[in-house]
């Protein structure tokens, strides 16, 4: 064997000796494995409450505190849009149809645009939006409606077991709604109404405001609408009706006055 060829596998015995010990090196330097992280611990689910939900009917969610409607911010039938509060006016924006979902869970969908109540990207953070997207069964999308206080409930999304809350107690229109851990405010506190029912106490409230100037004015000088004002006073035994009060907008005769300033109707 001539020198050469030695010398061709010496030095290849030296670099295979260099690369492994290379690799060694390397292994010896690698960071060990991150472990993965402990799942996510969720509280207990409550107890569902007893309410009695219609598949079939369409519902409006009112806040507790305020006494407003959740709907979907402008009306908009748009994925992403945030839920917020606004003035009840009966609308379909206003109106919920509650699915039952395997488990004793509710998917919570709009009558105007079909889309779901939903938690953003699954979110286990306070403060995660509720919002609006297409839905698609997942447990960012199922709901848990749970006894609150006084008659009222909790609607708590499955994934996080966290609540629906109203951001800080807001009470004006388009306040947003989050998730939020379960601490018992009346801003986690909402009731579900039949939204027939809903939007006729709306209409009603309407027709009582456009009542309130007229009636036939009577003894102690009330209106003969019922919940409305009349807006008349009387006094020293004359009173003055509202517009149209004897039917014409005259004035009442002394005999139907008692003297004294009837209470607002």
């Amino acid at each position: 064997m001539s020198q050469a060829t030695i010398r061709g596998f010496g030095l290849a015995i030296l670099i295979a000796v260099g690369a492994t010990a290379c690799v060694s090196r390397e292994r010896e330097q690698a960071p060990p494995a991150v472990p993965p992280a402990p799942p996510v611990s969720l509280p207990p689910e409550p107890a569902r409450a007893a309410l009695v939900i219609k598949a079939d009917a369409a519902y409006a969610i009112v806040s507790a505190p305020s006494g407003k409607c959740v709907q979907f911010a402008g009306g908009s039938s748009t994925n992403n849009v945030r839920a917020v509060i606004a003035s009840c006016d009966g609308s379909k924006a206003q109106q919920f149809r509650l699915t039952p979902a395997a488990g004793g869970y509710q998917s919570i969908a709009s009558a105007q645009s079909g889309k779901c109540m939903d938690i953003e990207m699954v979110s286990m953070s306070d403060g995660a939006h509720v919002q609006q997207f297409d839905c698609n069964g997942g447990p960012n999308q199922q709901w848990i409606v749970a006894d609150g206080v006084a008659g009222t409930v909790r609607l708590v999304a499955r994934h996080s077991g966290k609540v629906m809350d109203v951001e800080g107690s807001g009470a004006a229109d388009g306040t947003p709604i989050n998730q939020f851990a379960s601490n018992s405010g009346l801003n986690q506190q909402f009731k579900i109404v039949d939204a027939a029912a809903s939007a006729a106490s709306v209409e009603g409230k309407g027709a009582a405001g456009a009542g309130g100037k007229g009636g036939t004015e009577k003894a102690g000088g009330k209106g003969d609408l019922p919940g409305s004002k009349s807006g008349a006073k009387t006094a020293k035994g004359k009173g003055k009706g509202g517009a149209g009060s004897n039917g014409n907008g005259t004035k009442s005769e002394k005999t139907h006055s008692t003297g004294a300033s009837s209470p607002p109707g």
